[in-house]
């Protein structure tokens, strides 16, 4: 596992026994503890408290996300073809940002786990950025965040 990888994972179990498709993003990886810092981007916008949201990070005192527009070219895929999502797909911070331990990830949806491709550096950095830079980040998130990536 990468950072700027994305997989899918068909029948995700949510921490209140929700199952659905999802697709994960990795953040960033610690090899020395294990864990990888992901996102569970979601296409549903009807949370998002923007009238016509753009690509990129919407940062404000109530709310902090990353959406992906549908159609523009964000990575490339496993066989190197050009990676767009289908749909508007939204990274919200206090919601889709977490911590996993590698071992339970895999251990929990390990069989249909699927490499579909990987962000663009410049996509994925601009993730990082606006992540970084939002209040609702969990605290634990954030100092792994610092030191994983040296800041």
């Amino acid at each position: 596992m990468d950072a700027g990888n994305i997989y899918f994972i068909p029948d995700f179990v949510f921490e209140d026994g929700g199952i659905s498709n999802k697709i994960l993003i990795v953040i960033c990886v610690d090899d020395v503890e294990s864990v990888i810092i992901n996102a569970l981007p979601t296409s549903q916008d009807k949370c998002i408290p923007v009238d016509e949201p753009s690509h990129g990070c919407t940062r404000n005192h109530v709310f902090s996300f990353f959406m992906f527009e549908n159609g523009r070219i964000v990575g490339e895929e496993i066989d190197e073809s050009d990676f767009a999502f289908r749909k508007n797909t939204f990274v919200i911070v206090r919601d889709n940002v977490r911590m996993l331990k590698i071992s339970s990830l895999l251990q929990y949806h390990g069989q249909g786990f699927k490499h579909i491709g990987c962000l663009a550096t410049t996509e994925l950095n601009r993730l990082i950025k606006c992540i970084r830079g939002s209040k609702h980040l969990a605290r634990n998130v954030k100092r792994k965040l610092e030191t994983v990536l040296g800041e």
